[in-house]
Order: structure tokens, then sequence, then C-alpha cells
């Protein structure tokens, strides 16, 4: 992958414009994993999810249309996406990067020194976006996903990180 994009930026973005916003209802985010994804988490493992500490959970609408969502945490000095995820008919459309530039600036607030997920090494989309937005890959997990159908084996994850810009805590001069 290029060298990192620092910061929140991922490039330009769609002319459509799409309003991202904290989201807390653990049933309207189960329900957009659910249009996003083959394997949505229900309402009570979003529940779950946004009771642990900076774990906070944001969506991105059209209009009065929610159509992606990222839930991500505090991970010691990393800010680490859990999920994230774009209606099919709203990819390729910007709706991924600004939810991974909402994800950025979150993680510099928190005063995280990386962004940090993991994706299936298979999900060709994504890794591109991901290459896109700055990240890189820091590490692999092989066999870690089931093959969704019979026969086809285990995918592998890939991990990524965005460095954030920001020294890690202890380390060189402040």
């Amino acid at each position: 992958m290029n060298a990192p994009n620092r910061g929140g930026s991922c490039g330009p973005l769609t002319e459509i414009p799409t309003e991202i916003t904290l989201q807390t209802d653990p049933v309207l985010l189960a329900k957009l994993h659910e249009a996003c994804t083959e394997e949505p988490w229900d309402a009570s493992a979003m529940a779950r999810l946004l009771g642990l500490p900076e774990t906070v959970a944001f969506i991105a609408a059209r209009g009065a249309e929610p159509c992606g969502l990222v839930l991500t945490r505090r991970a010691g000095e990393d800010c680490e996406i859990l999920t994230i995820g774009v209606k099919p008919a709203m990819r390729i459309q910007g709706v991924g990067a600004g939810l991974l530039n909402t994800a950025c600036d979150w993680g510099l607030r928190i005063g995280a020194c990386r962004l940090v997920l993991e994706v299936a090494a298979d999900n060709h989309p994504a890794l591109r976006l991901y290459e896109k937005c700055g990240f890189e890959g820091c590490g692999h997990r092989p066999g870690y996903y089931p093959g969704l159908y019979a026969g086809i084996p285990k995918i592998d994850a890939l991990i990524l990180q965005k460095p954030l810009g920001r020294r890690r805590l202890g380390h060189g001069p402040d």
C-alpha cells in the first residue's frame, strides 16, 4: 500500500451531501448493520459494545435515509474500528470515506496514535478504499473468517493501520 495519509482526510468525497452523526440506538444500528453486511450484529450485541468505555457509533445519512455506520473504540493508544459498513446501493459514493474521516477525527480527539481495523483479504472494494485513505498493512490472521458457503476455505484477515500524526505516549520529546 502507499504511504499513509495522516489525519482525517480520505481525499475528495462525492458532492452528494452526507450527514454523519453520533448514534446511540442499538436497534437502529443493528438494522443498519443488517442492511450493510452479510453477517450482521443484533441489537443486543450493539448494546453490549456501546456499553464499553470509549466506544462510539456514527451513522451516515443522505436526507432522512441512514446509509452507513462505523463503530469505534479506544484500545490503548489506538482507535479501533469494530465495524464499518455502507448499504450496497450507496457504495462508491463517498459514504465510506466520510465514515473513515469521522473515525479518524474521533481518534485524534481522544488522543489515539493510529486508527486500526481488520478486513477480509478478499474484500477488494474495502481494501481499495482503505488504501485511498492511507491505511497500510500491519498484521495478518490466516483463516480468520469462515467461508460463507460449503467448500469455500476460510478467509484471511488483514490488519490495517493509519497513523494519526501523534507520537506514542512516552516516546520522544513533548
